[in-house]
């Protein structure tokens, strides 16, 4: 059975290198390495922040897997999800995503829509975030000057 419950300070050992792995790194918009100094920094002012709100996952009071929400100027939520590498293809994403949505639906919050950024090669997430009810947008294209 999977809950999700608001994460806490505690929480950033056991996040922190699900976020390194190379699994979470390669399908994330942010592909770098970071150092614990720089996650906890992050963890704790997302902790602090009014503009986002931290959850564990949860599979029997074992932590399996993080997810985010970013409050935008626009109405929307910005969504972000991602697991321990060893509890991925079990059904805890899914599970979790519509855990975090319904909770974000009954919080009382102003918005008209969630958005997910994924990358285009990650088909696991695209996959997972359609089963939910999101549909594609529209592609962003990108030209990295040097």
């Amino acid at each position: 059975m999977i809950h999700i419950r608001p994460a806490d300070k505690r929480d950033a050992p056991t996040v922190f290198p699900w976020r390194n792995s190379e699994n979470v790194r390669k399908s994330s918009l942010s592909s770098q390495k970071i150092n614990w100094e720089a996650h906890n920094a992050w963890f704790n002012a997302s902790l602090l922040s009014q503009e986002k709100r931290l959850f564990m996952i949860e599979s029997q009071n074992m932590a399996v897997g993080c997810l985010r929400f970013d409050f935008l100027e626009n109405d929307a939520v910005e969504i972000s999800i991602y697991l321990d590498p060893l509890q991925c293809g079990k059904g805890y994403g899914k599970e979790g995503l519509l855990q975090g949505i319904a909770w974000l639906s009954n919080a009382g919050f102003n918005f008209k829509k969630i958005i997910a950024k994924i990358l285009p090669e990650n088909v696991i997430s695209k996959a997972l975030f359609q089963s939910v009810g999101f549909n594609p947008k529209y592609e962003v294209f990108e030209l990295e000057l040097t």
